[in-house]
């Protein structure tokens, strides 16, 4: 398996499907970081599984596009297998959460 070198088989397969585990049942959480004297504004996103990136704040891009950067750019840091093409998301305190459309709770 490409991209997982040092490992068995086996545990490669089990962290595969950690990665594109379910992922219908994953929030990612966004925040915006204030700039401070040494850097400049940031956005942070986080999993519940302990994935997380932290991107500088791309001025280009309207307020919850800026979050999905972030999200993407988790995405393409843990090599999750994600399809971020159908997210949906809300606004918190801090940031954005963001999920998949097919996280349907059912009754």
């Amino acid at each position: 398996m490409q991209g997982f070198d040092g490992l068995t088989l086996a545990d490669a397969v089990t962290l595969r499907s950690i990665l594109t585990l379910e992922n219908d049942m994953i929030a990612i959480q966004t925040k915006y970081i204030r700039p401070t004297n040494s850097r400049g504004s940031r956005i942070k996103a986080w999993t519940s599984n302990g994935h997380s990136v932290t991107i500088s704040y791309p001025h280009e891009y309207s307020h919850e596009v800026c979050h999905f950067q972030a999200v993407k750019a988790l995405v393409e840091k843990h090599k999750a297998d994600w399809n971020l093409t159908d997210m949906r998301y809300g606004g918190t305190e801090d940031g954005y959460v963001f999920c998949f459309a097919n996280s349907i709770v059912k009754e």
